[in-house]
């Protein structure tokens, strides 16, 4: 328990100093050595879900690795026990460049020196909420895509089920793209390495719609609706 709290639990350590005082007196004698520093540290951004994915390989001690620190931008933002090598860091924002670090520690409160630096920017990601090609009387659906930026943008529109649509769109150009007759689904993901705006048009028999894609920042908690109509007349459905 002196362990855990004096070396690992880091919320413990600021609301209860005495403890990390109590256990460095209390630690192992003579362990003065620090961790292996972690190897092979390796960041991947999230394709469909806003995050960073972190892995590395295991360090040794002379007695025990009890965990690792994760860095990010030279800031701690969690921690693992021994047994783990992964990290995943769900605080990020879209468009943005990382750099991640990770040390070990043991016990005693020995830090390794960090790792290696591992680098990473994630995409911007956005969603729609349902592609249907497939119901009676829908006879376009597609995903307009454009980009108003100064350099192309890499995209990707992807639905759960399919082979994901890969297109690259020019500088202050838009085009779009379809899964084709037979399909339904959702949500439809858009991911793009530089800012776009992604948006739906459907043809239902005459009718026309255009709605713009939405990132998961954009989602709220009470949302509302103008009206609602099954009273007069022609409003069949609603």
């Amino acid at each position: 328990m002196v362990n855990f709290f004096a070396s690992w639990c880091i919320p413990c350590q600021k609301e209860q100093p005495e403890l990390v005082t109590f256990g460095q007196r209390h630690a192992q004698p003579g362990d003065a050595t620090a961790p292996s520093v972690p190897a092979g540290l390796t960041a991947t951004a999230g394709a469909t879900i806003q995050q960073v994915s972190l892995s590395w390989s295991a360090s040794t001690d002379n007695v025990g690795v009890t965990g690792y620190t994760i860095y990010r931008d030279g800031t701690q933002v969690g921690t693992v026990s021994g047994s783990s090598l992964s990290f995943l860091d769900n605080t990020v924002a879209g468009l943005t460049s990382y750099s991640y670090t990770v040390d070990a520690f043991d016990a005693a409160g020995n830090h390794s020196a960090q790792s290696a630096a591992a680098a990473v920017t994630t995409p911007q990601i956005s969603y729609l909420n349902w592609f249907d090609l497939a119901s009676a009387g829908m006879y376009n659906d597609n995903v307009h895509l454009l980009n108003a930026g100064a350099s192309a943008a890499s995209v990707t529109v992807s639905i759960a089920g399919t082979s994901p649509i890969s297109v690259s769109v020019p500088a202050g150009t838009e085009t779009y793209v379809t899964f084709g007759k037979g399909m339904i689904g959702g949500p439809v993901v858009v991911t793009s390495d530089k800012a776009i705006r992604a948006s739906q048009r459907v043809q239902y028999f005459s009718t026309f719609n255009e709605v713009w894609a939405q990132t998961v920042n954009q989602a709220a908690t009470t949302s509302y609706i103008t009206w609602y109509d099954k009273a007069s007349p022609g409003m069949y459905n609603d």
